[in-house]
């Protein structure tokens, strides 16, 4: 499978990719694979995977054990996978199909990432000076 097609190969009911054109080409100079060492170092990010690679969701009495991120997530379980050993969330459209997929970013990659996307795509919004 291509590095930049993140098309889920064990649900082949899912038409949902990263989008890799545009400005956005810019921001994904991580690879695969620093990506996946990273949420595996994760302390958050761990007990989510493990849970997932186990088909095991933890009964909601067990999640006070976890760090808070760790419950977070964990409580939208039915949106989360795993592809290729990387944590993916999946976001539905209204009538359940899915709309697109998102890479759970590890925290110590998310400052960086936020940096970049302001630094190279700026505001959106209105500026007021």
């Amino acid at each position: 499978m291509p590095e930049n097609s993140l098309i889920a190969s064990r649900a082949p009911d899912l038409a949902a990719r990263v989008h890799t054109s545009g400005p956005v080409q810019k921001l994904t100079d991580i690879s695969l694979d620093d990506m996946r060492a990273a949420q595996v170092a994760d302390d958050s990010l761990q007990p989510v995977m493990k849970a997932l690679e186990d088909c095991a969701q933890p009964p909601h009495s067990d999640l006070r054990q976890y760090l808070e991120e760790a419950r977070i997530l964990l409580s939208q379980w039915e949106s989360l996978f795993l592809q290729d050993g990387l944590l993916y969330r999946k976001f539905h459209r209204p009538d359940g199909s899915v709309e697109f997929l998102q890479i759970v970013l590890p925290l110590k990659l998310r400052r960086p990432y936020i940096e970049r996307l302001h630094a190279e795509l700026g505001h959106f919004g209105r500026s007021f000076h």
